[in-house]
């Protein structure tokens, strides 16, 4: 249906108002409906609703990426952020280049690895293993060798060059035509001309020349003209020249090397012709560089590699010869000098080992951000990983195939890991160090192998409280590596009894010697880098503890309520996965600060004067505050672990001293809040959170237990009360609980910890039902002495001393935050409330027996005699 119309009419459309909205409704099976709408624009295109939600999408879009632009520059700007991002970077420079640097450092043993080409070697060099390379030396001197064959040598003759010196020749012959007729005039003529001068003619071969008759002239000199074309007919390279100078100069006597008219003349006419014929032999036949040049490279790539083989134990280097290239070249490949590596290999190792490590960083930043904020753990998790890396060099390698790689005793980091620090971490670190292994060693079945080990390890030591789990956990790494290894192996099919022995014997030195080193390194790095361990808890824990013995003898009612106290809160970690022990302990010494005044405090004065009664409500909050900082200065000094001071630093958080804020207000005091509240931190853990709440109920919960306004057990069918116990208002443990843990809540003291409300929740449950059970009912043991009641009689389990009422929020509020309130006060008269309210609070629904603390007694039945 059309819900409405509006506008002008269109003048496409006179029936539909230009500018139209048509919205219709498509009613759908269980009440849904669809929208559909068209928009008629003045301009009569129209827009439908995919239009306008193309639109909106795109508006939407812009929108988003404008805000996470927005949101990306707050946070790369934000000042607050660069410590932490200082952090992860100097963590992750620092780790991966320690372990590529360890991975990758080749060890220097002789100083010979260290020497260059030509330098005498200093030591003697054997190798110590078996290889086979294609040599870079070897087969450049091969490509070398066939490219400077004279096979790839291409000549070109040079008909220019035998042109110029035939016409040099015929210019020389032609002048001495000219001066032969001055007779002895004619040596110094040609003493000075250049044609003579180029050709090095001296006297005594001008001499015969100018002598000789005019018909013995023209026969030597047309028989030059001949030998001369005769001799660069042929080619002649410049290495040849020699050669043929020397071939010529003999012709002399061996006229048969050149023209058969040579042959008719006599000595001296074949030494002339010579003469005239020397000086203008050249070589006529030149290399041709560009053709040479491309022969050359096609004789260097068509040589093939050539493969060095070396021999385990053969002589590499002899002391005190001169080292070469190839003897450089076989130490780089034996692995015994620094510079064998190539930029590809140290890329590859640095990105794979990069990769790791930002894997582990995310892991900090998205699951375990609390570890950014320990420098001493990072510190920690950087040598774990360093000191594996050395191990991984010593034990492992890729060059030859042993058994030896299974004596590394890897599974020691995890176990340590899982035991001081967190089990996922551990496993986190497993999955590192076992594809470390694989890339060092090239074999996928150390990887397997080790992370197996690893894991059973962790998993086994995780949350151990006794030091035997360090031996399980040895056994478990032992089974997990042999069982893995022995499996890989009879899947390539390879396995045999020598092998499976060694396997074994490998594998019980790998597990022992990895369970010692966790125990060692578990009890002395975890107080060095100031990681909590349990062994340090379960110390704490113990009853003979110096503290805990003061705590007893000097504040016995602090000493109980801290009793009380860790009992909660280790329940209460239980229930929520947290570290019970650690709650405990932290529950034990959390109160240890009133150990410097312990009269200060109602728990521990007894039935003697209150010293609150006589000071300024300021200065008894003073007091009352001090108790933290006395007890951090104290379990700093007792060099407790910090997990635990930071309990008792956070226990309080920034709580309101209520009982003595309440009654300066109501003196007329000029006060502040502040000078009333304590210093904080509030807790930042879930455990201190655990700790602060603990604390508060068991406190509320046994100041109204011991005056008399919390009554445990079933009201019975006949009940008599007096005439206090009718006027008075009853709480239940309930209603105290759920007033302390409301009362943190809105005071904002569980913030800064990762509690939730169904953590809270679970916690107030478990806080009812536990001081319940502690506050139980007990019956009256009639005296021998006085008359037994008859059938039917009521017996009183508790007299209830009659004093002065107090609200429920004055009373739970002034125990929970260690205030002194009064000895006995009394709440408003109430109806006396049964525990059965309180097991109905914790969906139990069977009530426990009747009679208790404040409880009006129980039946004492014909059938049944008393009971405790």
């Amino acid at each position: 249906m059309n819900l409405f119309k509006r506008g002008r009419k269109s003048p496409q459309n006179p029936e539909k108002p230009n500018g139209t909205v048509e919205t219709s409704l498509e009613q759908k099976p269980g009440g849904v409906s669809n929208v559909y709408y068209s928009i008629e624009l003045p301009d009569g295109s129209a827009n439908t609703n995919e239009n306008m939600d193309f639109k909106n999408q795109s508006s939407s879009a812009n929108n988003v990426m404008k805000t996470l632009r927005q949101t990306l520059l707050q946070s790369l700007f934000d000042k607050k952020l660069w410590p932490h991002r200082l952090t992860i970077i100097v963590f992750a420079f620092v780790t991966v280049a320690a372990v590529s640097f360890t991975l990758l450092w080749q060890v220097d043993n002789k100083a010979v690895y260290r020497q260059q080409v030509g330098e005498v070697a200093q030591d003697e060099v054997n190798a110590p293993k078996e290889i086979s390379y294609s040599s870079k030396v070897l087969t450049k001197e091969a490509q070398e060798r066939n490219a400077n064959s004279a096979a790839n040598d291409i000549y070109r003759r040079d008909e220019s060059v035998v042109s110029n010196q035939r016409e040099a020749q015929r210019k020389l012959l032609e002048v001495i035509s000219n001066v032969r007729g001055l007779g002895p005039l004619a040596i110094p003529a040609l003493n000075s001309d250049p044609q003579v001068l180029a050709a090095k003619l001296t006297d005594t071969d001008l001499k015969p020349i100018i002598f000789l008759s005019e018909d013995k002239w023209t026969t030597v000199a047309a028989e030059a003209r001949n030998s001369f074309n005769s001799v660069l007919a042929r080619n002649i390279r410049t290495e040849q020249l020699q050669e043929e100078l020397t071939r010529l100069s003999n012709s002399v006597f061996t006229p048969w090397n050149l023209s058969p008219s040579f042959t008719q003349l006599d000595v001296a006419d074949r030494q002339i012709v010579i003469t005239l014929i020397k000086p203008f032999i050249v070589a006529n036949n030149m290399l041709d560089i560009e053709a040479t040049k491309r022969k050359q490279d096609e004789a260097r790539s068509n040589t093939t590699s050539v493969i060095q083989t070396i021999g385990k134990g053969q002589n590499v280097v002899r002391k005190g010869e001169r080292l070469t290239a190839l003897q450089i070249e076989m130490m780089e490949q034996l692995g015994l000098r620094n510079n064998f590596l190539n930029w590809e290999t140290i890329t590859g190792m640095v990105g794979i080992i990069a990769m790791l490590i930002l894997v582990l960083c995310f892991y900090f930043s998205q699951l375990a951000a609390q570890f950014w904020h320990n420098r001493k753990t990072l510190a920690f998790i950087t040598l774990s990983l360093v000191v594996a890396a050395i191990a991984i060099r010593l034990l492992v390698s890729s060059d030859e195939r042993t058994l030896r790689p299974y004596l590394l005793p890897l599974a020691a980091i995890p176990m340590v890991v899982a035991a001081l620090l967190d089990v996922q971490l551990a496993i986190l670190l497993t999955s590192i160090l076992a594809l470390l292994v694989g890339l060092v060693s090239g074999n996928p079945e150390l990887t397997l192998v080790y992370f197996a080990g690893g894991c059973v390890g962790a998993l086994i030591l995780w949350k151990a409280e006794r030091t035997t789990a360090f031996a399980f956990a040895g056994l478990g790494v032992i089974i997990a590596q042999f069982t893995v290894g022995v499996c890989y192996y009879l899947v390539i099919n390879s396995l045999d009894g020598a092998t499976l022995g060694l396997m074994l014997v490998f594998n019980l030195a790998s597990g022992l010697v990895s369970a010692s080193l966790a125990f060692f390194s578990y009890s002395v790095l975890g107080k060095f880098f100031g990681v909590t361990t349990v062994i340090q808890l379960l110390e704490l824990a113990h009853p003979n503890q110096p503290l805990l013995r003061r705590l007893m003898r000097e504040a016995p009612g602090t000493y109980h309520h801290s009793m009380l106290v860790g009992t909660l809160a280790e329940q209460a970690a239980e229930r929520l996965s947290g570290d019970a022990l650690l709650a405990r302990v932290g529950a034990y010494y959390h109160d240890i600060g009133k150990l410097e005044r312990p009269l200060y405090f109602i728990d521990n004065q007894g039935n003697g004067p209150n010293i609150h009664d006589t000071l300024d409500p300021r200065q008894s909050a003073k007091f009352i505050r001090c108790h933290v900082e006395d007890g951090v200065r104290l379990a700093q000094q007792y060099r407790l672990p910090k997990r635990v001071v930071d309990i008792i630093h956070q226990h309080h958080g920034t709580c309101l001293v209520s009982y003595f804020y309440n009654k300066a207000v109501k003196m007329g005091l000029d006060v502040n809040e502040l000078d009333f509240r304590y210093a904080g931190p509030k807790p930042q853990t879930k455990i201190a959170a655990l700790v602060m709440l603990a604390d508060g109920s068991e406190a509320a919960v046994r100041a109204n237990v011991q005056s008399g306004r919390i009554i445990t057990g079933q009201t019975p069918a006949v009940q008599t009360l007096t005439t206090e116990q009718a006027n008075r208002k009853m709480v239940t443990i309930s209603e105290v609980v759920n007033k302390i843990v409301d009362d943190r809540i809105k005071d904002n003291q569980l913030d800064e910890c990762d509690m939730t409300l169904r953590d809270i929740e679970q916690v107030r449950r478990l806080f009812i039902e536990i001081l319940t059970s502690i506050y139980h009912p007990r019956v009256d043991y009639p005296d021998p002495s006085t008359p037994k009641p008859s059938e039917g009689q009521v017996v009183s389990a508790t007299t209830v001393v009659d004093v002065t009422p107090m609200d429920l929020a004055r009373v739970t509020t002034s125990a929970a935050d260690g205030g002194a309130p009064e000895a006995h006060p009394v709440l408003p008269a109430k109806t006396a409330t049964t525990e059965k309210e309180n097991q109905d609070t914790i969906n139990n629904p069977k009530p426990r027996p009747t009679g208790g603390i404040g409880g009006a007694g129980r039946l004492i039945g014909k059938e049944r005699g008393s009971e405790e």
